[in-house]
């Protein structure tokens, strides 16, 4: 009996000893997965800072793109309502300029006109008298 209880006693030894041995593996493993976890979080914020860094750079470089052709556009648009204020300018210039000539034409006419039956008048008068 006293035989029989060394063996129990030496396999309870050897099955607590091998049930260490799976605990420590089984700890060993959950801290490797810890480790592993933590690295994959790492890499995994790393990415998403470059990435956000390069979405970053494209959306500014995007930006700036669209800000250019609005600073040309509205240049382009300055340009032709200058031209366009330009041309109504010289347009109501020219219009009043050829009002302003044809009333002194009309006016140096009437007046041609009163000189003319004026003198035409004197000559009948003249005329006349003789």
């Amino acid at each position: 009996a006293q035989c029989l209880g060394l063996r129990l006693d030496a396999f309870e030894l050897h099955v607590r000893t091998r049930l260490e041995a799976v605990e420590d593996a089984v700890l060993g493993r959950g801290e490797a997965l810890k480790a592993l976890l933590a690295q994959t979080q790492d890499d995994v914020e790393a990415l998403v800072r470059r990435d956000h860094g390069a979405l970053r750079a494209e959306w500014r470089a995007a930006l700036e793109e669209e800000q250019r052709r609005g600073t040309e556009r509205a240049q382009a648009l300055g340009r032709t309502i200058g031209k366009e204020l330009e041309q109504s300018i010289l347009s109501e210039a020219i219009t009043d300029l050829r009002a302003e000539a044809a009333q002194s034409v009309h006016a140096e006419v009437a007046a041609l006109r009163e000189d003319l039956e004026r003198r035409f008048e004197g000559a009948l008068a003249a005329v006349a008298v003789a």
